[in-house]
């Protein structure tokens, strides 16, 4: 089995997409990958993207030794194997803008934004709901949106394995 990291956030940078490519060549190839993920998370399109890519192997698992929040805890549930460190925490919220997105866009593109933003977060709702077999929608609707429309949910290890985002809790 192959041990990959990534520590860090997770951005359209050359080194997170060599690792993206790297895991998805080895599974293709047929070899084990474990992924041991400490990340406060970052772009989901790029997860989204990988995770399409590799959703259907059973020979990817999944670690967190400390945290994955955002994009990294999505990123984290696509292990067949999710394991998790009993002191480690999963922490998930609703999908933003920053003002700064919007700066200098015409308008039409600022809709555009706002539609993909949309789009994320149905994406990480339904990757929970799946994953995790004991969660329902309206659970996951009610942590990732609270009266402002953000919401956010932190899940210790104990109770991420209750609900089934982890399936192991293991110090590796």
């Amino acid at each position: 089995m192959k041990i990959k990291k990534l520590k860090g956030p997770i951005l359209w940078r050359e080194e997170t997409v060599r690792l993206f490519k790297e895991i998805e060549t080895d599974l293709v190839s047929g070899e084990s990958v474990l992924l041991n993920i400490q990340s406060s998370g970052g772009q989901i399109g790029l997860v989204e993207q990988f995770y399409n890519k590799v959703r259907g192997f059973s020979n990817f698992y999944t670690y967190v030794s400390n945290f994955a929040s955002s994009s990294a805890a999505i990123l984290f549930l696509l292990g067949r194997k999710r394991v998790m460190h009993p002191d480690a925490i999963l922490i998930f919220h609703g999908t933003t803008l920053s003002a700064s997105e919007f700066l200098g866009k015409a308008l039409e593109d600022r809709r555009e934004d706002v539609e993909e933003a949309k789009r994320h977060h149905i994406f990480c709702e339904e990757v929970i709901v799946e994953r995790s077999q004991l969660l329902f929608e309206e659970e996951v609707r009610s942590f990732m949106r609270d009266k402002e429309g953000e919401g956010r949910r932190v899940f210790r290890a104990k109770e991420a394995f209750g609900v089934g985002l982890a399936t192991e809790i293991a110090v590796l």
